[in-house]
């Protein structure tokens, strides 16, 4: 996916609604809701920010806020609310104001917004946040990349430091190793005992939330790399980049979940109470600052802690604002408007809607959002964006070359067996995880069906496979082999196998993979509600979704204007063109000196 969203953003030198729109005006929502999606993230991802910068100037009180020293409790692990720690009641009670004054915790699941002696409430300090960020984003973004380059010189290698410290010095705290176990072979903390590999790779959710959060860490899906490859020159190299991208992008990521486990080990070793909150905000915010107050020079690594949350959150808003403002500025209208208006509304509208969430139900509707957005919307994403460049992308070229006949039924033996073979297995088999059956009927008829395509085009099985069987992924995938290479270069010995690889991915396994997690957790959440939160917020959270289909479906019918390219976005991407460019440049060069 990553490679995808490079090569149509460097290919076409647009954001996502102009790509989609130029492959076929009808798949304009596609774009449309990939940039929505990301720009609803960015509303909760400043109250994130906003907790961060709340830890960090409670970082320089001596003793922190959460600091046992606080406590008259007679063993030293609650200030008010006795069944919480204090670091627990700092963040839910102090901060989110979703446990009260008389240490009950605000009710919404059997009520929408509280019990009635429990009126909603808004930390004042979160509001005053919420609002800088506005001005701040604004000036971060008022030039696009030109001017957030700027910043994330700063906000890029200096979080990769913080990490490098944190890991070091988890490593060297007390029982860090069973962390690491923990980490590394999923072994219990209490009985040390290994999990069963075959009921974890069986257990849907995590899958699910596996890939949703792949998805978001790398930024996919939301239009955000389409736009910043849009500012790449066409000639560029798109694999190394890609590759490089992605394979830092996991390892940093994999390297920060040492310092993570290593403390999580630790707190296992003290036998402290929050030593079972290592996800989600739980484990920022509540386990590892605990562990943070029992080391010696708190304040510091404290600090640490919360300007490398900090900085690692500033940077995922400046690019989801970046894909709205770079989808806006394609627009006629957009480049009227000066760049700078664009992104003080998009970033002002963002401060004010993520006010929601400073209210004490709004712990609740940011965790519905969170969960709904990313586990459904962006996988739908995914599905349609695989589904735009593999089958609807050159798909008239092929069949006025080859005919319709057997381009259709390539197309029906795939995508009818498999949105049928969801449907009854969500509808019908609602105790198994997987339900094999349908994934063998689906290889079967697609096997089948490519045998009829072939026997219709009258092609060799070669000829076959790379004109039909991966048409539009081909091309893509050819135009990326091209630009890893000088022009005129031979066509070397991996580039056949990354194209069946990539393209094959993307045409046939990403589209199954993407829709049986859709029909999965679907099927969890229906059977089990999300949080067990009230029905209200239940819907509220699946209003994200929907309001994503909506925009994929109503281009549909109303979007008919395509996007126009000029004959520059294949010559990037021809070696002749790119031979020709290469030559006519030193000429040029020599005549001006």
């Amino acid at each position: 996916m990553m490679l995808l969203e490079l090569s149509m953003g460097q290919k076409f030198q647009r954001g996502d609604i102009g790509v989609f729109r130029g492959i076929h005006p009808r798949l304009a929502g596609i774009g449309l809701a990939s940039v929505i999606t990301a720009y609803c993230i960015s509303f909760y991802y400043q109250v994130i920010i906003a907790w961060a910068v709340i830890y960090f100037f409670s970082s320089f009180k001596n003793p922190l806020p959460w600091s046992i020293s606080n406590t008259e409790a007679p063993l030293h692990s609650y200030k008010d609310c006795n069944d919480l720690y204090i670091t627990e009641e700092f963040f839910f009670k102090d901060l989110l104001r979703i446990i009260d004054a008389n240490c009950k915790d605000f009710n919404t699941s059997d009520f929408i917004a509280g019990a009635d002696d429990q009126p909603s409430d808004s930390p004042g300090r979160l509001t005053f946040l919420l609002s800088l960020f506005g001005l701040l984003y604004s000036s971060a973004v008022f030039k696009g990349v030109k001017s957030s380059s700027y910043v994330v010189y700063f906000t890029v290698p200096l979080p990769v430091f913080f990490i490098f410290l944190l890991v070091l010095k988890g490593l060297t705290l007390p029982n860090a190793s069973a962390g690491i176990r923990m980490y590394l072979q999923g072994e219990d903390p209490a009985t040390g005992e290994l999990p069963v590999v075959s009921e974890v790779l069986g257990n849907t959710a995590i899958w699910a939330d596996a890939c949703a959060q792949i998805f978001f860490s790398l930024g996919v899906c939301m239009g955000v790399m389409t736009s910043y490859a849009s500012y790449n020159p066409r000639d560029k190299p798109i694999i190394k980049n890609a590759f490089v991208i992605s394979l830092g992008n996991c390892s940093l990521s994999f390297f920060a979940g040492f310092a993570v486990f290593s403390v999580v080990g630790y707190l296992n070793g003290l036998g402290h109470p929050v030593a079972a909150r290592t996800s989600s905000t739980g484990l920022a915010f509540i386990a590892y600052p605990a562990a943070i107050e029992t080391l010696p020079g708190a304040n510091f690594w404290s600090i640490l802690l919360s300007l490398t949350l900090f900085m690692l959150g500033i940077d995922s808003a400046f690019s989801f604002v970046e894909a709205a403002s770079t989808v806006i500025y394609d627009t006629p209208s957009g480049k009227k408007s000066p760049r700078m208006l664009t992104a003080l509304i998009l970033c002002s509208f963002g401060a004010i809607m993520s006010l929601i969430f400073c209210f004490n139900w709004g712990f609740t509707f940011f965790d519905v959002i969170d969960h709904y957005l990313a586990v459904y919307l962006m996988l739908l994403l995914g599905l349609f964006q695989a589904f735009a460049i593999s089958w609807v992308y050159e798909a008239r070229e092929v069949m006025e070359k080859h005919g319709k006949a057997p381009v259709l039924v390539l197309t029906f033996g795939y995508w009818i067996p498999l949105f049928f073979g969801g449907i009854i297995g969500f509808a019908t088999v609602p105790t198994v995880q997987v339900n094999w059956v349908f994934c063998v009927i689906l290889i079967v008829s697609t096997i089948c069906c490519s045998i009829i395509s072939i026997c219709m085009s009258k092609l060799s099985f070669r000829e076959w496979f790379w004109a039909i069987g991966l048409a539009g992924v081909r091309k893509i995938a050819r135009s990326m082999t091209k630009l890893s290479k000088q022009p005129g270069q031979p066509r070397r010995w991996w580039e056949s196998i990354f194209e069946i690889w990539w393209g094959f991915s993307i045409k046939f396994f990403i589209p199954w993979a993407l829709w049986w997690l859709l029909v999965l957790s679907a099927r969890n959440d229906i059977m089990s509600a999300y949080g067990g939160y009230n029905n209200f917020w239940q819907w509220i959270g699946f209003l994200f979704p929907l309001t994503g289909i909506l925009c994929l479906i109503i281009p549909l019918f109303t979007c008919t204007r395509r996007e126009d390219f000029g004959p520059e976005v294949d010559e990037a991407f021809e070696e002749e063109a790119r031979a020709k460019s290469n030559s006519v440049s030193p000429t040029i060069e020599m005549k001006a000196n």
